[in-house]
């Protein structure tokens, strides 16, 4: 949604994300890897 365009307020409103910041961390993540970058890995060795 963020990358056709919609802004992170909307993005968050229609997701039901209520930290902004959430969004960029994963904006940011994606950026740099791609889905991977998405995957929750915590507990995992």
């Amino acid at each position: 949604m963020r990358l056709k365009g919609m802004t992170e307020a909307a993005v968050a409103k229609e997701l039901g994300i209520k930290d902004i910041g959430r969004l960029k961390v994963w904006m940011r993540k994606y950026k740099q890897q791609g889905e991977f970058g998405l995957v929750d890995t915590r507990g995992r060795r």
